[in-house]
């Protein structure tokens, strides 16, 4: 190599050291990393695109629930992101009522744990408690974990499962639906992913019943797209706004009503 070739390679490698170094101090004040505003001032024009690379690093997580609210309403997704809120509902109720008699415990300590959280909700409880049914299905699926916290550090998504067996998983519902539901398939391939498992179950809690869900590879492609439009409403994009029978019970229907939508939302 000439001298000037390894003069040209010893710039190219002090020019890329500075931008890492600037990714790593935007990265530690906001999370985020700003390349347009903060590295035109050192980056070369002749800078090769695989140099580029470490700018596109991920850093938000992504929860498994904002992906099934993005398939049930893209808008909920964006509310649920930017403006969460943690209120009482029958299906928080039921799961409390699952995990407690299959941990072993009573309504008494289910109500405990759910009141613990909200403490004004004791009617929500109730209903839950009336409609709740333990079913003897149950018996043939040995829990090795309950309430297990998954991580993807590769993809940066997160769940929490409700019960974790040798080769398969379950999570709690409320009412068997009259078709199968799409967002069932892509909520089982996201903990799949986590898991490495591919085999899942949805209790539900009203009717008594286990559904078996065998997740496919398409299954997982599908999620792995959704994540992606997940990413995009996370950065912003509010999603056009779709009516729905969800509208009206809906805790964001409100303020769904005065937002707009970004010119970015139609290629969501």
């Amino acid at each position: 190599m000439s001298f000037s070739a390894r003069k040209e390679k010893k710039s190219e490698n002090i020019e890329i050291a500075e931008l890492e170094k600037i990714f790593e101090k935007s990265t530690e004040k906001s999370g985020r990393f700003n390349f347009k505003a903060k590295a035109c001032a050192v980056c070369p024009r002749n800078l090769k695109p695989k140099s580029l690379i470490f700018p596109h690093k991920i850093s938000v997580v992504v929860r498994v629930s904002d992906v099934v609210n993005f398939v049930k309403c893209k808008r909920l997704a964006f509310f649920s992101i930017h403006h969460p809120r943690d209120f009482p509902t029958p299906l928080k109720a039921a799961r409390e009522i699952f995990l407690s008699l299959r941990k072993g415990f009573d309504y008494d300590w289910a109500f405990e744990r759910f009141s613990t959280l909200y403490p004004e909700a004791r009617d929500i409880f109730v209903e839950a408690s009336k409609n709740f049914t333990f079913s003897d299905e149950l018996e043939k699926l040995i829990p090795l974990k309950w309430e297990q916290y998954y991580y993807s550090e590769k993809l940066k998504l997160s769940g929490i499962v409700d019960e974790v067996h040798e080769n398969s998983f379950l999570w709690v519902s409320l009412k068997v639906p009259k078709k199968e539901r799409f967002e069932n398939r892509i909520k089982a391939a996201c903990y799949s992913i986590l898991t490495g498992i591919d085999t899942a179950y949805v209790y539900y809690c009203y009717d008594g019943k286990l559904e078996r869900i065998n997740v496919s590879r398409r299954d997982k492609y599908n999620a792995l797209r959704i994540i992606e439009k997940v990413r995009k409403v996370e950065k912003g994009i509010i999603p056009e706004r779709e009516e729905s029978w969800m509208c009206e019970k809906c805790v964001y229907a409100n303020s769904c009503k005065e937002e707009r939508s970004t010119f970015a939302s139609r290629f969501l």
